[in-house]
């Protein structure tokens, strides 16, 4: 079982020409999750959906791999997210929708 914080906000190019994306100050979603098996990540109202543009943020106290745009995630396919690392993921236009989590090993 895997305990989970997330944070969505809208992206944010810097100024610079071709610059990085940075985390807008404009939180849309925030909450914690406890992942125990593959499922979507959820805050009070459902399932979380990203849109293109998005960055999601999460911090998880154990192993997961995650998945976006509706597809599952397995214990051997989607991004690693490493336990009590922050990782940062920004959403292109092929993975809006859902995110899935499960726990890996």
């Amino acid at each position: 079982m895997a305990k989970v914080d997330f944070t969505v906000s809208e992206g944010n190019k810097s100024r610079g020409s071709g610059g990085p994306t940075l985390m807008s100050s404009r939180l849309r979603l925030s909450g914690q999750d406890t992942i125990t098996t593959a499922e979507n990540i959820e805050d009070a109202s459902g399932d979380i959906v990203l849109a293109a543009g998005d960055v999601f943020c999460i911090l998880a106290d154990a192993n997961l791999r995650i998945r976006f745009g509706g597809v599952a995630a397995t214990a051997t396919t989607g991004h690693i997210v490493p336990a009590n690392q922050h990782c940062a993921f920004e959403i292109d236009g092929r993975d809006a929708g859902t995110v899935s989590a499960v726990e890996a090993t």
